[in-house]
């Protein structure tokens, strides 16, 4: 069973209380989700309606009312998903995987909606890591392009390494049902297996064979202390470790839409104008960009995130950069040996690693800095 999020409303909700309108009853409807295979129903999408007419009927008017007057709460009896967008993650990176890290640890699963619609959704799945990867209407119903090309191969590696289950929106006749199955779908929704409305009396939910839940993520405080206690240390000289960096920069420029790069400075003073121009134009190509040091504002440079770091952040003895795409990952992860005299000639403890698992826990590290914009 999956439960629906959305962003806050912008407005028109006229002068209704969320209060009477929770007090004069919320209707639910539920949209079954089956199984491909079998069209076997193995749970229900739950969409949640306000009364019939009013300014707070639609959920999305709902949903943000109650955000506003910080009503909104989760309570489970069973097996819950909740989902979530790419677009939650860009705004609030700290908060959104700070939050489904312990919600996992409560129990519930989590659903990356959307997928296919916004080519950067293939760039934070590793991140997010979601037990279900929910295919956009468009890759089901548009004519194949290359757009549904990446999105497919992103979707089939994601859930090859994972176990995720991937779930096919918009399904509406027998065509839509073979383009799903084409696109390594194992669970549909839509018309073709039933509109939303009332919760069947009785329902049958048949057991998935896939066992989902993925186990919450432990994010280490020092990805230098990460990194370096599975791999081999080597010494290098900062002038000469600058062109690893740029090298992995620009291959992630390469990735374009599909990739993300987050990078520890130590200080601002390190982020200088070249690297402030460079990682403007990267933003202008990647899914996210976020740099973190110690005085960084936010944003650091044009749709670049920031994140000061503070003066106790163990962050602060080290210098890391990650670029993480669908079939890339690499990570430059040096520990600074405290040296005097000119910068050029500082020396590192590093470790360059193409571990994709590794990649992915010290992006997460980076990223748990990065918190939402003040409005």
């Amino acid at each position: 069973m999956t439960a629906t999020a959305f962003p806050p409303a912008t407005g028109g909700l006229g002068d209704e209380s969320l209060q009477s309108v929770i007090s004069s009853g919320l209707r639910a409807v539920f949209q079954p989700i089956v199984t491909l295979a079998e069209a076997g129903v193995v749970g229900y999408e739950a969409l949640v309606r306000g009364p019939a007419g009013s300014t707070l009927e639609l959920p999305h008017a709902l949903f943000g009312q109650a955000e506003a007057q910080g009503l909104r709460g989760i309570g489970r009896e069973i097996k819950v998903f909740l989902e979530v967008t790419e677009r939650a993650l860009t705004l609030d990176p700290a908060g959104l995987l700070s939050a489904v890290e312990q919600l996992r640890g409560d129990g519930f699963g989590f659903a990356l909606d959307d997928v296919g619609a916004d080519r950067r959704s293939l760039a934070l799945l590793p991140l997010l890591r979601p037990d279900v990867v929910k295919l956009d209407v468009s890759l089901i119903q548009d004519h194949p392009s290359r757009a549904s090309g990446e999105a497919m191969n992103g979707v089939c590696a994601y859930a090859e390494a994972t176990g995720a289950a991937v779930l096919a929106e918009g399904v509406e006749h027998e065509r839509h049902v073979l383009a799903a199955q084409s696109l390594g779908a194992t669970l549909a929704q839509r018309w073709h297996f039933g509109s939303p409305s009332a919760l069947p009396i009785g329902s049958q939910i048949k057991r998935s064979t896939a066992m989902l839940g993925i186990a919450p993520r432990v994010v280490p405080h020092s990805p230098a202390q990460l990194v370096f206690a599975q791999r081999g240390l080597r010494l290098g000289r900062k002038d000469v470790l600058l062109s690893v960096p740029r090298a992995l920069e620009a291959q992630g420029s390469d990735l374009g839409e599909h990739a993300v790069v987050v990078a520890n400075f130590q200080d601002v003073r390190h982020f200088t104008p070249t690297t402030r121009a460079r990682f403007g134009q990267l933003a202008e190509r990647v899914a996210f960009v976020a740099a973190l040091g110690a005085g960084m504002p936010d944003p650091p440079a044009p749709a670049v995130r920031g994140a000061n770091l503070a003066d106790d952040d163990v962050l602060l003895g080290e210098w890391d950069l990650t670029v993480l795409g669908p079939h890339f990952a690499a990570a430059l992860v040096a520990r600074d040996l405290g040296d005097a005299g000119p910068d050029h000639d500082r020396r590192f403890a590093f470790v360059l690693t193409f571990d994709r698992n590794l990649v992915i826990e010290v992006a997460a590290a980076l990223i748990a800095h990065v918190t939402g914009r003040r409005r």
